[in-house]
């Protein structure tokens, strides 16, 4: 049987597993922002925006019973007074829960997004600036000169074969000279004659 304290762990638990998880979704949407390149006072306004957005989309300002659980287990009950006067929590003298659990249930969000080193006020804080299109472009460029520079150095002068790719399977193993076969097949340079057709079989497999 559960006990109440067990029950109020409970609700406790799953209250700032919602928080978190809202917090963890921000920031990766923030990283998606930063590699795109946004930054400065602009980046600062959507991530301002994004929280009020996210927690007014969350149940826990939405749904009456957890409005009521937010306020309870919330380490900033008292939010919404700490930029609007009292008179403001009531409309038509009735206290507005939801006014109420939004400030504090967006408080513990920014104060968990501090928790994972998401900064409010300079979010691209640590982040490089993005380089220009001309410093992409000219990166872009050596990375596909490495790249061939890298495969050609793999051909054999000897088969022609590409002894790490699956291209030596369009040329068969008994094709290949002793030191690509080596490579191929992970052992030193044996006589191709020699090798039992099951290692064949086995470094076709692999590249196959």
């Amino acid at each position: 049987m559960v006990t109440v304290l067990e029950a109020r762990k409970r609700l406790k638990e799953d209250y700032w597993d919602d928080v978190t998880s809202v917090a963890a979704d921000i920031k990766s949407q923030l990283i998606s922002q930063l590699e795109d390149g946004r930054r400065g006072n602009s980046l600062r306004c959507w991530l301002l925006d994004r929280i009020t957005r996210e927690v007014g989309l969350s149940s826990r300002v939405t749904n009456t019973q957890d409005v009521k659980m937010c306020l309870i287990f919330s380490n900033n009950p008292n939010a919404f007074f700490d930029s609007n006067d009292a008179d403001s929590a009531t409309e038509d003298d009735e206290l507005q829960w939801v006014r109420l659990a939004t400030a504090a249930f967006e408080f513990d969000v920014k104060e968990s997004l501090e928790n994972i080193e998401v900064d409010i006020n300079e979010p691209d804080n640590g982040w490089d600036d993005p380089p220009d299109e001309d410093e992409a472009e000219e990166e872009a460029e050596s990375c596909e000169e490495e790249e061939e520079e890298e495969h050609e150095d793999s051909y054999c002068d000897d088969c022609m074969v590409d002894a790490y790719s699956c291209e030596l399977t369009r040329f068969g193993a008994s094709q290949l000279c002793d030191e690509c076969l080596a490579k191929a097949n992970g052992t030193a340079p044996v006589d191709t004659d020699e090798i039992a057709d099951e290692v064949i079989e086995a470094v076709l497999k692999v590249c196959s």
